[in-house]
């Protein structure tokens, strides 16, 4: 039995660039989506993916690979983890995600996707404080992001174009809108290092080691 943490992510196929990520930073980690316990994981990880259901905001945009089921299902660990503490991590669809579960709202957006989907790279605006303080640049690889903007979210990134890269809500969720795991080494510790370090410490105040 593994003494790490073990982190849910609510999907099946998670591609292996998380993975490695979660592992590197010291994270277990069990992808689940059919009813999942949530009693029996220390954190949330909310990866990208399709575009999140416009009738959770009353959207009204173009979507496209929405799941209105796994929607539901991720509102509701999300709504779990929040209410207990436990840190939570959304990437790209996962800060989409989080933004409209504390009340934000999304839109389409351009050149934020290269050619066969890959990824483009942009300039960013880092906040003053916060986890991404130190992020100049990252990548991005999106077809919509945040409209209205959650009002509970702090330490907000902003990309030279003013899209929403990153924010934080209380002291237990992050959210970004790039992928780090895609990136170097520097942007997966500011990130996933920042999301373990939340995660190992109510860790080990709610399980002490011997």
């Amino acid at each position: 039995m593994s003494n790490r943490p073990k982190i849910l992510i609510p999907e099946y196929n998670v591609p292996k660039t998380y993975l490695k990520a979660l592992d590197l930073v010291g994270l277990d980690y069990e992808c689940q989506i059919s009813t999942p316990n949530f009693d029996n994981f220390n954190g949330l990880l909310l990866p990208g993916g399709g575009d999140v259901f416009p009738f959770f905001y009353n959207g009204n945009v173009k979507f496209s690979n929405a799941n209105l089921l796994k929607d539901a299902v991720e509102f509701k660990a999300i709504s779990y983890f929040y209410q207990k503490d436990l840190p939570i991590l959304g990437v790209c669809r996962g800060l989409q995600l989080l933004n409209v579960f504390f009340g934000g709202t999304l839109k389409n957006v351009n050149s934020h996707q290269g050619k066969s989907k890959s990824d483009v790279y942009h300039d960013l605006i880092p906040p003053k404080n916060g986890f991404l303080k130190s992020m100049t640049g990252a990548n991005s690889n999106h077809v919509q992001c945040v409209d209205k903007l959650c009002e509970n979210a702090r330490d907000v990134c902003f990309c030279t174009d003013g899209t929403v890269e990153g924010f934080c809500i209380s002291d237990s969720v992050l959210a970004v809108q790039f992928h780090p795991e895609r990136m170097g080494l520097s942007a997966i510790l500011t990130v996933y290092g920042e999301f373990a370090k939340k995660v190992k410490s109510r860790f080990k105040f709610q399980y002490p080691q011997p």
